[in-house]
């Protein structure tokens, strides 16, 4: 008679990989969560480099208002938690760090 090797119950694999994929999920999420905080950190001291109203050349003013505009325009509901809203963050980053980057 063949011992038989206990194995392991499927369903206790799966629920173990859940776990493991759920973990990574938190990094990557956390990992996203401070590239972005970054992204808009690096613009906001470039504004703030801008200093005062009058000093602003007319095209960055006029380049100001329009990321406002894009910001105040965004439609985003976070509450909803939806992949789209990511996509909508990473593109707005990228015009608005596009416009920047003319700047330097």
């Amino acid at each position: 008679m063949i011992d038989s090797i206990p194995s392991a119950s499927p369903a206790k694999t799966l629920t173990e990989q859940i776990e493991i994929f759920r973990a990574s999920g938190h990094v990557t999420l956390d990992a996203v969560r401070e590239k972005f905080n970054a992204r808009l950190d690096r613009m906001n001291v470039i504004l703030a480099n801008l200093g005062q109203a009058d000093g602003i050349p007319q095209k960055r003013v006029r380049d100001i208002r329009d990321m406002m505009g894009v910001l105040g325009n965004a439609e985003m509901k976070p509450a909803k938690g939806r992949l789209k809203d990511l996509k909508t963050m990473a593109s707005i980053c990228n015009d608005l760090e596009m416009t920047v980057e003319h700047w330097l």
